[in-house]
Protein backbone atom coordinates (compact mmCIF):
# COMPACT_ATOMS: atom_id res chain seq x y z
CA UNK A 1 0.00 0.00 0.00
CA UNK A 2 1.16 3.20 -0.39
CA UNK A 3 2.70 5.05 2.43
CA UNK A 4 0.47 8.51 2.48
CA UNK A 5 -2.60 6.10 1.51
CA UNK A 6 -1.85 4.00 4.34
CA UNK A 7 -1.30 6.99 7.00
CA UNK A 8 -4.46 8.33 5.63
CA UNK A 9 -5.82 5.35 6.61
CA UNK A 10 -4.48 5.58 10.15
CA UNK A 11 -5.44 9.17 10.63
CA UNK A 12 -9.15 8.03 9.72
CA UNK A 13 -9.48 6.52 13.36
CA UNK A 14 -8.38 9.76 14.98
CA UNK A 15 -11.76 11.06 15.33
CA UNK A 16 -13.17 8.19 17.62
CA UNK A 17 -9.90 8.25 19.67
CA UNK A 18 -9.78 11.80 20.25
CA UNK A 19 -12.25 13.61 22.86
CA UNK A 20 -12.56 17.62 23.99
CA UNK A 21 -12.19 16.98 27.55
CA UNK A 22 -10.50 13.30 28.05
CA UNK A 23 -10.84 13.58 31.40
CA UNK A 24 -14.93 13.20 31.35
CA UNK A 25 -15.05 10.25 28.47
CA UNK A 26 -16.11 7.43 30.54
CA UNK A 27 -15.33 5.08 26.84
CA UNK A 28 -11.79 3.30 27.33
CA UNK A 29 -9.02 5.36 25.94
CA UNK A 30 -5.27 5.02 25.38
CA UNK A 31 -3.26 8.38 24.98
CA UNK A 32 0.44 7.85 23.71
CA UNK A 33 2.54 10.34 24.80
CA UNK A 34 5.54 10.86 22.34
CA UNK A 35 7.94 13.96 23.38
CA UNK A 36 9.46 13.24 19.98
CA UNK A 37 12.04 16.15 19.42
CA UNK A 38 12.14 16.06 15.48
CA UNK A 39 14.55 19.20 14.47
CA UNK A 40 16.92 20.02 12.44
CA UNK A 41 20.56 18.31 12.74
CA UNK A 42 21.93 21.50 14.42
CA UNK A 43 19.42 22.05 17.04
CA UNK A 44 19.07 18.34 17.91
CA UNK A 45 23.02 18.22 18.80
CA UNK A 46 22.32 22.01 20.53
CA UNK A 47 19.82 20.09 22.80
CA UNK A 48 20.92 16.69 22.72
CA UNK A 49 22.39 16.62 26.71
CA UNK A 50 19.36 18.28 27.35
CA UNK A 51 16.54 16.41 25.86
CA UNK A 52 16.10 13.58 28.33
CA UNK A 53 15.01 16.34 31.46
CA UNK A 54 13.46 18.03 28.15
CA UNK A 55 11.43 14.84 27.73
CA UNK A 56 9.60 14.90 31.00
CA UNK A 57 7.50 18.42 31.02
CA UNK A 58 5.19 15.96 29.22
CA UNK A 59 4.73 13.86 32.30
CA UNK A 60 1.79 16.25 33.43
CA UNK A 61 -0.51 13.77 30.73
CA UNK A 62 0.08 11.43 34.30
CA UNK A 63 -2.60 13.27 35.29
CA UNK A 64 -5.08 12.21 32.25
CA UNK A 65 -5.58 8.57 34.59
CA UNK A 66 -7.39 11.01 36.99
CA UNK A 67 -10.15 9.44 34.42
CA UNK A 68 -10.37 5.71 35.42
CA UNK A 69 -11.22 4.90 31.68
CA UNK A 70 -7.96 6.40 30.39
CA UNK A 71 -4.70 4.35 30.09
CA UNK A 72 -1.45 6.14 29.53
CA UNK A 73 2.14 4.58 27.54
CA UNK A 74 4.71 7.17 27.88
CA UNK A 75 7.81 6.82 25.84
CA UNK A 76 11.00 8.35 26.72
CA UNK A 77 14.72 7.93 26.07
CA UNK A 78 16.12 7.27 29.47
CA UNK A 79 13.68 5.76 32.45
CA UNK A 80 11.80 7.60 34.16
CA UNK A 81 12.13 7.40 37.89
CA UNK A 82 9.31 6.14 40.30
CA UNK A 83 9.77 9.12 42.65
CA UNK A 84 8.90 11.56 39.29
CA UNK A 85 5.76 9.77 39.03
CA UNK A 86 4.76 9.68 42.31
CA UNK A 87 5.41 13.59 42.52
CA UNK A 88 3.07 13.78 39.59
CA UNK A 89 0.51 11.35 41.32
CA UNK A 90 0.64 13.42 44.51
CA UNK A 91 -0.54 16.32 43.05
CA UNK A 92 -4.26 15.04 42.92
CA UNK A 93 -5.07 13.56 46.09
CA UNK A 94 -8.02 11.79 44.70
CA UNK A 95 -5.50 9.39 42.04
CA UNK A 96 -4.35 5.96 43.62
CA UNK A 97 -1.02 5.61 43.19
CA UNK A 98 -1.29 2.12 42.61
CA UNK A 99 -4.34 2.30 39.91
CA UNK A 100 -2.11 4.29 38.07
CA UNK A 101 0.82 1.96 37.79
CA UNK A 102 -2.12 -0.44 36.62
CA UNK A 103 -3.01 1.89 33.78
CA UNK A 104 0.11 3.63 33.21
CA UNK A 105 2.94 2.08 30.81
CA UNK A 106 6.50 3.65 31.66
CA UNK A 107 8.43 2.79 27.87
CA UNK A 108 11.70 3.49 27.86
CA UNK A 109 13.94 3.10 24.58
CA UNK A 110 17.29 3.30 26.54
CA UNK A 111 18.92 5.39 23.62
CA UNK A 112 20.71 8.94 24.46
CA UNK A 113 21.36 9.13 21.13
CA UNK A 114 20.78 12.62 19.54
CA UNK A 115 17.86 11.40 17.26
CA UNK A 116 14.49 12.03 17.66
CA UNK A 117 12.40 9.31 20.00
CA UNK A 118 9.93 8.46 17.20
CA UNK A 119 13.41 7.65 15.04
CA UNK A 120 14.41 5.41 18.18
CA UNK A 121 11.02 3.70 18.16
CA UNK A 122 11.05 2.33 14.85
CA UNK A 123 14.71 0.57 15.13
CA UNK A 124 12.72 -1.24 18.28
CA UNK A 125 10.03 -3.87 16.60
CA UNK A 126 10.41 -5.36 20.33
CA UNK A 127 8.80 -1.85 22.16
CA UNK A 128 6.88 -1.11 19.57
CA UNK A 129 4.65 -4.24 19.92
CA UNK A 130 4.68 -3.66 23.74
CA UNK A 131 2.57 -0.58 23.18
CA UNK A 132 0.45 -2.71 20.87
CA UNK A 133 -0.07 -5.06 23.58
CA UNK A 134 -0.68 -2.13 26.09
CA UNK A 135 -3.56 -0.82 23.39
CA UNK A 136 -5.08 -3.72 22.63
CA UNK A 137 -8.62 -3.14 21.56
CA UNK A 138 -9.05 0.70 22.93
CA UNK A 139 -8.79 3.64 20.93
CA UNK A 140 -5.95 4.90 20.81
CA UNK A 141 -3.90 7.60 19.69
CA UNK A 142 -0.28 8.93 19.92
CA UNK A 143 0.39 12.51 21.42
CA UNK A 144 3.35 13.97 19.64
CA UNK A 145 5.44 16.91 20.16
CA UNK A 146 5.93 17.58 16.58
CA UNK A 147 4.54 15.69 13.36
CA UNK A 148 7.06 14.73 10.43
CA UNK A 149 7.78 11.75 8.20
CA UNK A 150 9.24 10.35 10.94
CA UNK A 151 6.63 10.63 13.32
CA UNK A 152 3.94 9.33 10.55
CA UNK A 153 6.17 6.36 10.07
CA UNK A 154 5.53 5.28 14.09
CA UNK A 155 1.61 5.83 13.75
CA UNK A 156 1.54 3.73 10.03
CA UNK A 157 3.81 1.04 12.08
CA UNK A 158 1.70 0.85 15.32
CA UNK A 159 -1.70 1.36 13.45
CA UNK A 160 -2.29 4.08 15.68
CA UNK A 161 -3.66 7.73 14.36
CA UNK A 162 -1.49 11.00 15.44
CA UNK A 163 -2.86 13.73 17.14
CA UNK A 164 -1.02 16.15 14.90
CA UNK A 165 -1.12 17.67 11.54
CA UNK A 166 -0.40 15.75 8.44
CA UNK A 167 3.58 15.82 7.28
CA UNK A 168 2.80 17.18 4.41
CA UNK A 169 1.52 20.76 6.32
CA UNK A 170 4.60 20.89 7.80
CA UNK A 171 5.99 23.93 5.71
CA UNK A 172 3.67 26.11 7.81
CA UNK A 173 5.37 26.05 10.67
CA UNK A 174 8.50 27.03 8.77
CA UNK A 175 9.24 30.82 9.24
CA UNK A 176 8.38 31.34 5.40
CA UNK A 177 5.38 29.60 5.64
CA UNK A 178 4.22 31.20 8.55
CA UNK A 179 4.90 34.73 6.54
CA UNK A 180 2.90 33.39 3.75
CA UNK A 181 -0.39 32.29 6.10
CA UNK A 182 0.12 35.41 8.18
CA UNK A 183 -0.39 37.38 4.68
CA UNK A 184 -3.44 34.86 3.36
CA UNK A 185 -5.12 35.31 6.73
CA UNK A 186 -4.65 39.88 6.72
CA UNK A 187 -2.65 39.98 10.16
CA UNK A 188 -0.06 42.09 10.27
CA UNK A 189 3.86 40.96 10.29
CA UNK A 190 7.05 42.44 9.73
CA UNK A 191 8.68 43.35 6.51
CA UNK A 192 10.85 40.53 6.01
CA UNK A 193 12.90 38.50 3.09
CA UNK A 194 12.20 34.96 2.61
CA UNK A 195 14.31 32.05 1.15
CA UNK A 196 17.59 33.15 2.49
CA UNK A 197 20.02 30.83 2.15
CA UNK A 198 23.83 32.33 2.34
CA UNK A 199 26.22 35.01 3.92
CA UNK A 200 25.61 37.14 0.77
CA UNK A 201 21.87 36.65 0.74
CA UNK A 202 21.81 37.59 4.40
CA UNK A 203 23.40 41.14 3.74
CA UNK A 204 21.26 42.02 0.58
CA UNK A 205 17.81 41.52 2.74
CA UNK A 206 19.11 43.89 5.59
CA UNK A 207 20.52 46.49 2.95
CA UNK A 208 17.08 45.94 1.20
CA UNK A 209 15.05 46.25 4.54
CA UNK A 210 17.08 49.36 5.40
CA UNK A 211 16.39 50.63 2.37
CA UNK A 212 13.18 50.69 2.99
CA UNK A 213 12.73 51.69 6.04
CA UNK A 214 15.69 53.84 6.72
CA UNK A 215 14.97 54.05 10.47
CA UNK A 216 15.23 50.09 11.22
CA UNK A 217 17.77 49.51 14.03
CA UNK A 218 17.98 46.08 13.74
CA UNK A 219 16.83 42.69 11.50
CA UNK A 220 16.94 39.36 13.04
CA UNK A 221 17.77 36.44 10.94
CA UNK A 222 15.67 32.88 11.55
CA UNK A 223 16.51 29.99 10.82
CA UNK A 224 13.32 28.15 8.86
CA UNK A 225 12.91 25.52 11.35
CA UNK A 226 13.85 26.28 14.51
CA UNK A 227 12.68 26.36 17.80
CA UNK A 228 12.17 28.46 20.78
CA UNK A 229 14.38 31.07 19.42
CA UNK A 230 17.38 29.36 19.54
CA UNK A 231 17.58 29.51 15.48
CA UNK A 232 17.43 33.39 15.68
CA UNK A 233 20.07 36.16 15.27
CA UNK A 234 19.82 39.68 15.86
CA UNK A 235 22.14 41.87 13.22
CA UNK A 236 22.66 45.47 14.32
CA UNK A 237 22.08 47.97 11.70
CA UNK A 238 22.67 51.66 13.67
CA UNK A 239 26.07 53.46 12.99
CA UNK A 240 26.36 52.17 9.52
CA UNK A 241 27.01 54.23 6.16
CA UNK A 242 24.15 55.09 4.47
CA UNK A 243 21.83 53.29 2.43
CA UNK A 244 22.70 52.09 -0.97
CA UNK A 245 26.50 53.65 -0.49
CA UNK A 246 29.59 51.89 -1.55
CA UNK A 247 30.52 50.97 1.74
CA UNK A 248 27.17 49.89 3.41
CA UNK A 249 27.21 45.90 2.01
CA UNK A 250 30.87 45.95 3.29
CA UNK A 251 29.99 47.02 6.62
CA UNK A 252 26.45 44.70 6.95
CA UNK A 253 28.72 41.82 6.33
CA UNK A 254 31.49 42.56 9.04
CA UNK A 255 28.78 42.35 11.60
CA UNK A 256 26.94 39.14 9.76
CA UNK A 257 30.58 37.50 10.52
CA UNK A 258 30.42 38.19 13.93
CA UNK A 259 27.52 35.97 14.21
CA UNK A 260 28.36 32.39 15.90
CA UNK A 261 30.84 30.28 13.82
CA UNK A 262 27.87 27.57 13.52
CA UNK A 263 24.97 30.16 12.53
CA UNK A 264 26.18 30.64 8.65
CA UNK A 265 26.50 27.62 7.83
CA UNK A 266 23.11 26.59 9.26
CA UNK A 267 21.43 29.01 7.67
CA UNK A 268 23.17 27.44 4.09
CA UNK A 269 22.14 24.62 5.46
CA UNK A 270 18.70 24.72 6.22
CA UNK A 271 17.41 28.20 4.92
CA UNK A 272 16.19 31.34 6.67
CA UNK A 273 14.32 34.58 6.41
CA UNK A 274 15.59 37.94 7.40
CA UNK A 275 13.07 40.04 9.13
CA UNK A 276 12.81 43.55 10.85
CA UNK A 277 13.13 43.73 14.56
CA UNK A 278 10.15 44.84 16.04
CA UNK A 279 10.56 47.78 18.19
CA UNK A 280 8.60 50.26 20.56
CA UNK A 281 7.68 52.12 23.71
CA UNK A 282 6.56 49.18 26.39
CA UNK A 283 7.95 46.26 23.66
CA UNK A 284 5.93 42.58 24.90
CA UNK A 285 6.58 39.38 23.43
CA UNK A 286 2.95 37.34 23.76
CA UNK A 287 1.26 34.53 22.28
CA UNK A 288 -1.49 32.91 21.33
CA UNK A 289 -2.10 28.79 21.81
CA UNK A 290 -5.05 27.37 19.74
CA UNK A 291 -6.46 23.80 19.05
CA UNK A 292 -7.81 22.64 15.69
CA UNK A 293 -10.21 19.52 16.08
CA UNK A 294 -10.44 16.25 13.53
CA UNK A 295 -13.39 17.91 12.38
CA UNK A 296 -11.93 21.53 11.46
CA UNK A 297 -12.93 23.88 14.67
CA UNK A 298 -10.85 26.18 16.35
CA UNK A 299 -10.46 27.13 19.79
CA UNK A 300 -8.29 29.65 21.40
CA UNK A 301 -7.08 28.12 24.33
CA UNK A 302 -4.95 30.56 25.83
CA UNK A 303 -2.70 33.42 25.87
CA UNK A 304 0.65 34.09 27.40
CA UNK A 305 3.50 36.86 28.17
CA UNK A 306 6.62 35.25 27.04
CA UNK A 307 9.38 35.73 28.96
CA UNK A 308 12.52 36.06 26.50
CA UNK A 309 16.16 35.82 27.08
CA UNK A 310 19.83 34.38 25.53
CA UNK A 311 22.40 36.82 24.00
CA UNK A 312 19.60 38.04 20.99
CA UNK A 313 17.25 38.33 23.67
CA UNK A 314 15.11 35.70 21.05
CA UNK A 315 15.52 33.03 23.35
CA UNK A 316 11.93 31.41 25.24
CA UNK A 317 12.73 31.85 28.58
CA UNK A 318 9.28 31.41 30.39
CA UNK A 319 6.01 32.45 30.54
CA UNK A 320 3.20 34.86 32.24
CA UNK A 321 -0.36 33.23 31.90
CA UNK A 322 -2.58 35.09 30.45
CA UNK A 323 -1.24 37.51 28.54
CA UNK A 324 -1.81 41.18 29.54
CA UNK A 325 -5.59 42.01 29.35
CA UNK A 326 -4.49 45.54 26.91
CA UNK A 327 -3.86 42.81 24.09
CA UNK A 328 -4.92 39.57 24.93
CA UNK A 329 -7.83 39.68 23.07
CA UNK A 330 -6.38 41.40 20.01
CA UNK A 331 -3.68 38.83 19.76
CA UNK A 332 -6.85 35.97 20.09
CA UNK A 333 -8.65 37.72 17.36
CA UNK A 334 -5.54 37.56 15.44
CA UNK A 335 -4.80 34.16 16.31
CA UNK A 336 -8.81 32.63 15.04
CA UNK A 337 -7.70 34.54 11.48
CA UNK A 338 -4.18 32.35 11.54
CA UNK A 339 -6.13 29.14 12.67
CA UNK A 340 -9.10 29.26 10.82
CA UNK A 341 -6.41 29.03 7.79
CA UNK A 342 -4.62 26.13 9.08
CA UNK A 343 -7.25 24.42 9.83
CA UNK A 344 -8.54 24.69 6.56
CA UNK A 345 -5.67 23.70 4.97
CA UNK A 346 -5.46 20.55 7.46
CA UNK A 347 -4.08 20.65 10.75
CA UNK A 348 -4.90 19.47 13.36
CA UNK A 349 -3.97 19.74 17.19
CA UNK A 350 -2.62 22.08 18.95
CA UNK A 351 -0.43 25.31 17.52
CA UNK A 352 0.92 28.40 18.72
CA UNK A 353 1.39 32.06 17.42
CA UNK A 354 3.99 34.15 18.51
CA UNK A 355 3.33 38.22 18.24
CA UNK A 356 5.56 41.47 18.72
CA UNK A 357 3.30 44.05 20.93
CA UNK A 358 4.34 47.71 21.40
CA UNK A 359 1.99 50.71 22.54
CA UNK A 360 0.59 52.47 19.42
CA UNK A 361 -0.64 55.46 20.64
CA UNK A 362 -3.13 54.83 23.08
CA UNK A 363 -3.53 51.81 22.11
CA UNK A 364 -1.32 48.22 21.41
CA UNK A 365 0.16 46.91 18.07
CA UNK A 366 0.90 43.49 17.82
CA UNK A 367 2.97 41.70 14.66
CA UNK A 368 2.93 38.04 13.90
CA UNK A 369 6.27 36.44 14.10
CA UNK A 370 5.91 32.85 13.58
CA UNK A 371 3.79 30.09 13.74
CA UNK A 372 4.83 26.84 15.83
CA UNK A 373 2.77 23.67 14.61
CA UNK A 374 3.49 21.68 17.18
CA UNK A 375 3.52 21.98 21.02
CA UNK A 376 5.59 24.36 22.63
CA UNK A 377 7.35 25.97 25.97
CA UNK A 378 3.60 27.14 26.99
CA UNK A 379 2.03 23.77 26.24
CA UNK A 380 3.38 21.98 29.35
CA UNK A 381 2.31 24.62 32.13
CA UNK A 382 -1.12 25.08 30.20
CA UNK A 383 -1.72 21.38 30.04
CA UNK A 384 -0.88 21.17 33.88
CA UNK A 385 -2.95 23.67 34.67
CA UNK A 386 -6.16 22.29 32.46
CA UNK A 387 -5.74 18.74 34.51
CA UNK A 388 -5.22 20.26 37.96
CA UNK A 389 -7.99 23.16 37.28
CA UNK A 390 -10.18 22.07 35.61
CA UNK A 391 -10.66 25.51 33.71
CA UNK A 392 -11.20 27.59 30.74
CA UNK A 393 -9.51 30.47 29.27
CA UNK A 394 -12.33 33.44 27.89
CA UNK A 395 -10.76 34.75 25.01
CA UNK A 396 -13.05 37.88 25.32
CA UNK A 397 -12.39 38.45 28.77
CA UNK A 398 -8.65 37.67 28.43
CA UNK A 399 -8.87 35.72 31.77
CA UNK A 400 -8.75 32.03 33.33
CA UNK A 401 -11.34 30.73 35.46
CA UNK A 402 -11.22 27.29 37.32
CA UNK A 403 -14.40 24.60 37.41
CA UNK A 404 -15.01 26.28 41.06
CA UNK A 405 -15.27 29.65 39.06
CA UNK A 406 -11.82 31.16 40.55
CA UNK A 407 -9.69 33.39 38.88
CA UNK A 408 -6.21 31.73 38.25
CA UNK A 409 -3.17 32.65 37.04
CA UNK A 410 0.55 31.47 36.40
CA UNK A 411 4.51 32.23 35.91
CA UNK A 412 5.99 29.66 34.22
CA UNK A 413 10.02 28.75 33.32
CA UNK A 414 12.02 25.58 32.16
CA UNK A 415 15.28 27.72 33.08
CA UNK A 416 15.50 28.40 36.28
CA UNK A 417 19.40 27.97 36.34
CA UNK A 418 22.11 27.74 39.13
CA UNK A 419 25.24 25.55 38.62
CA UNK A 420 25.18 25.57 42.47
CA UNK A 421 22.14 23.05 42.32
CA UNK A 422 23.92 20.75 40.16
CA UNK A 423 24.53 18.49 43.38
CA UNK A 424 21.04 18.81 44.41
CA UNK A 425 19.16 15.29 44.32
CA UNK A 426 15.94 16.05 42.72
CA UNK A 427 14.04 14.64 45.44
CA UNK A 428 15.41 17.52 47.57
CA UNK A 429 14.68 19.74 45.62
CA UNK A 430 11.14 18.96 45.82
CA UNK A 431 11.27 18.46 49.59
CA UNK A 432 12.72 21.59 49.94
CA UNK A 433 9.86 23.88 48.35
CA UNK A 434 7.55 21.73 49.78
CA UNK A 435 9.03 22.60 53.00
CA UNK A 436 9.16 25.91 52.38
CA UNK A 437 5.31 26.24 52.50
CA UNK A 438 5.65 26.58 48.07
CA UNK A 439 4.55 23.47 47.18
CA UNK A 440 1.48 23.03 45.01
CA UNK A 441 -1.83 22.82 47.63
CA UNK A 442 -4.38 20.99 46.09
CA UNK A 443 -6.94 22.39 48.11
CA UNK A 444 -6.32 26.19 47.95
CA UNK A 445 -5.25 25.46 43.94
CA UNK A 446 -1.81 27.71 44.68
CA UNK A 447 1.81 26.97 44.69
CA UNK A 448 4.30 25.32 42.83
CA UNK A 449 4.88 22.35 40.63
CA UNK A 450 8.23 21.76 39.51
CA UNK A 451 9.03 19.44 36.67
CA UNK A 452 12.21 18.66 34.18
CA UNK A 453 14.53 17.95 37.46
CA UNK A 454 16.45 15.62 35.39
CA UNK A 455 18.51 19.23 33.70
CA UNK A 456 19.69 19.25 37.38
CA UNK A 457 22.98 17.30 37.07
CA UNK A 458 23.80 18.71 33.42
CA UNK A 459 23.87 22.58 34.74
CA UNK A 460 21.49 22.81 38.00
CA UNK A 461 18.55 24.21 35.56
CA UNK A 462 14.99 23.23 36.08
CA UNK A 463 11.45 24.11 35.28
CA UNK A 464 8.47 25.00 37.64
CA UNK A 465 5.27 26.47 36.89
CA UNK A 466 3.56 29.04 40.00
CA UNK A 467 -0.21 28.94 40.38
CA UNK A 468 -1.61 31.86 42.15
CA UNK A 469 -5.27 33.65 42.83
CA UNK A 470 -3.86 36.86 41.40
CA UNK A 471 -0.99 37.34 38.90
CA UNK A 472 1.40 39.04 42.02
CA UNK A 473 0.50 35.59 44.10
CA UNK A 474 1.87 34.12 41.07
CA UNK A 475 4.88 36.00 40.45
CA UNK A 476 5.28 36.05 44.37
CA UNK A 477 5.34 31.85 44.45
CA UNK A 478 7.57 31.91 41.42
CA UNK A 479 10.60 34.07 42.89
CA UNK A 480 10.54 32.16 46.06
CA UNK A 481 11.91 28.71 44.48
CA UNK A 482 15.59 29.95 44.63
CA UNK A 483 15.51 30.75 48.03
CA UNK A 484 14.18 27.93 48.95
CA UNK A 485 17.22 26.04 47.90
CA UNK A 486 19.99 28.12 49.51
Amino acid sequence: MDEDVEYAAVQRMLAAAWRPDMLKEREPRVVIVMPSFSMAPALLAHYAERIPALEHRDLYCVLLLANPACRVVYLSGQRVPDYLVEYVVSLVPALDLADVRRRLALICLDDTSPRSLAAKLLDRPDLLARVREFVGSDPAMIEPWNVTGTERDVAVALGIPLHGSPPRLLSLGSKSGSRRTFEAAGVPCPGGVEGVSSESDIVQAATSLRRTNPALSAVVVKLDNSAAGDGNAVVGLTDLPAGGSRDEAEAVTSRVRALPAWYVPAVEAEGAIVEELIVGQDYRSPSVQLAATPDGQVEVLSTHDQILGGASRQVYQGCRFPAYEGYARQIADYGMSIGRHLAAAGVIGRFGVDFATVRDGSGWASYALEINLRKGGTTHPYGTAQLLLHGRYDARAGTYRDDRGQERFYVSTDNLLDPRWMTLDPREVIARVGAAGLGYDPSRRTGVVVHMLGGLPIDGRFGLTAFGASREQAEQLYAAVPASLA
